[in-house]
């Protein structure tokens, strides 16, 4: 019988994110059961970034942000923080442990499975999950994209792309299937000895990189990033773009273009208050700012900030969210010329 290894990413504080994680993490059970699978489940922890502190020397010599030659992926490269760094070497930690617990027993037919904490399936998608069951071999590949689809070629009848013909930036890694090769794993590995980048943009880089590592795409999407739709707010990044929720795209486009209609951007925000996302409501606020609404605009940072601290999500002196609040209150201080203009007591 095929065994299904299932390897969860924790990548924040479990609490806000446990009852959807487990209601995904039985919707992929239930499944793999179905189809005759052996299922196993492990929980990645480790390293998370507090012992990661003791090791920022040896990290540091590891870190090269030099150019790599691709002009996209070199533009999204930034300092890491400890939770980004966090999140890269648990990645690298699932491969480790499925060369060692994996590899030298595994069949023709196992899957590994690795989705990351924030991952959800919803009921349109169970049914692409259980056809990737059915025939998870379909296609030659060592790596398989489950987090996202593309709609290119499917009228040819091609499913599955590689994914560095379609896009030079992934989307989303919250959910991947790698072949149980030592190969393959070997090659993620000694492409992420040396860190460049976040393990998204990483990802990106070395599927540029390594044409051998057949990293693939389907037009059939399993699985949806939910820090990336709004139901969570990210837990490692200062600047969360919620591209997968539509309402949030339309505000951003509308911010970017700098075309602000207030009727349009509070219709659009109505739509979607109801799921207390911090990362739109911020968006909205700022786009009141721009309308002048500075007073109600700053309180909305500030009920976002809190809806961050509430949901634990991160918060650092880089916070897009904190530092915009920051920025707004400077506008708030009516009475500042005033006081700026009256004697000190205590000049002499």
């Amino acid at each position: 019988m095929p065994t299904f290894h299932l390897y969860v990413v924790h990548t924040g504080h479990m609490v806000h994110r446990q009852t959807r994680l487990h209601g995904t993490i039985q919707s992929i059970r239930e499944a793999a059961s179905q189809k005759g699978y052996t299922f196993r489940t492990i929980l990645v922890l480790n390293p998370d970034p507090s012992a990661l502190q003791s090791k920022v020397q040896v990290l540091s010599e590891r870190v090269k942000y030099d150019k790599t030659g691709y002009e996209e992926l070199d533009a999204a490269s930034s300092v890491l923080n400890l939770e980004e760094i966090s999140n890269y070497e648990k990645h690298r930690e699932v491969w480790r442990r499925m060369q060692t617990e994996v590899v030298p027993t595994a069949s023709s037919s196992d899957i590994c499975l690795i989705i990351e904490d924030d991952t959800i399936i919803i009921p349109e998608f169970t049914k692409n999950f259980e056809a990737f069951l059915d025939n998870p071999r379909i296609k030659d590949w060592d790596l398989y994209l489950m987090g996202v689809a593309t709609s290119v070629n499917s009228d040819t009848g091609r499913m599955l792309m590689p994914v560095a013909d379609l896009m030079r930036t992934i989307p989303s890694k919250c959910a991947y299937a790698v072949r149980p090769t030592s190969s393959a794993l070997q090659t993620l590995l000694d492409e992420t000895e040396v860190i460049r980048f976040n393990m998204r943009i990483q990802l990106s880089y070395i599927f540029q990189k390594r044409r051998d590592l057949r990293a693939i795409i389907s037009t059939r999407q399993c699985f949806m990033e939910g820090s990336k739709v709004g139901l969570f707010p990210s837990t490692l990044h200062s600047n969360n773009l919620l591209i997968f929720n539509q309402e949030y795209m339309d505000l951003f486009r509308m911010l970017q273009s700098n075309q602000i209609n207030e009727a349009t951007a509070s219709a659009l925000y109505e739509r979607v208050k109801h799921i207390q996302s911090p990362d739109l409501l911020h968006i909205y606020g700022v786009l009141l700012f721009k309308c002048g609404k500075v007073n109600e605009a700053a309180q909305h940072l500030k009920t976002a900030v809190e809806w961050t601290q509430v949901q634990h999500g991160f918060l650092s002196p880089q916070s897009e969210l904190l530092n915009n609040l920051i920025n707004m209150h400077e506008h708030m201080q009516w009475d500042l010329p005033q006081y700026l203009s009256t004697p000190s007591k205590y000049d002499a």
